[in-house]
């Protein structure tokens, strides 16, 4: 495990969350192989909630996070759900909420997704599913 990213599962493992703490390659595709392995194994009678914890202010968009970020879209499918951004607020992470609004959000439509500067209302939000 790459320590700069955490993982793990909230609300009796029904939200799964990610945090990434620098975006270097190898932690960007630690984050990417979680998410993508628990995406393909989603109990599909559940809507997929996932909180997305990109508060620390090294996360920035990067070319090679935005690359990145399809390989995950492409293994959503048919699953509905939620994802929160948990993005801290300076100036760099608005071009990370513009570019998840955006352009990730057209990718998978029956997703709903939003950005967050509170975790305690990111989590609200999810657990609106529950």
């Amino acid at each position: 495990m790459v320590n700069t990213v955490s993982h793990g599962w909230l609300s009796d493992n029904r939200i799964y969350y990610c945090k990434l703490s620098d975006v270097s390659r190898e932690s960007v595709d630690e984050l990417v192989k979680q998410s993508i392995e628990v995406t393909r194994t989603w109990d599909t009678n559940h809507p997929r909630l996932m909180l997305y914890d990109f508060s620390d202010e090294r996360v920035r968009l990067t070319p090679y996070i935005a690359a990145r970020s399809k390989d995950i879209t492409d293994v959503i499918g048919g699953l509905s759900g939620r994802t929160a951004f948990l993005l801290a607020s300076t100036f760099e992470s608005q071009f990370l909420a513009h570019y998840l609004m955006r352009i990730v959000r057209h990718r998978v439509r029956h997703v709903v997704m939003r950005v967050f500067y509170d975790r305690q209302q990111a989590l609200n939000w999810l657990e609106e599913l529950l």
